[in-house]
């Protein structure tokens, strides 16, 4: 499992303002426009209010699933 593992990661701490606003510019242009017309979406293998939080845990400490585990808190 090791050799098929892939790691990625991005920082833009040491970036100028300029390539900042240009990924910022190029997101904008890109990936906004497919979130907004449903086309990209991040997976989601379950949504927890904040309540719910041990059976949250719970589910996540399971193997098997795919996607984030999202926890709701409500003002």
């Amino acid at each position: 499992m090791v050799k098929r593992t892939v790691l990625t990661g991005s920082t833009l701490r040491s970036r100028s303002r300029a390539e900042k606003a240009a990924v910022i510019a190029r997101v904008n242009e890109t990936l906004v426009p497919l979130w907004s017309e449903g086309r990209l979406h991040v997976p989601s293998a379950g949504r927890f209010n904040f309540e719910d939080i041990n059976r949250a845990y719970n589910f996540f400490a399971k193997p098997g699933k795919f996607g984030k585990v999202i926890v709701s808190i409500r003002e």
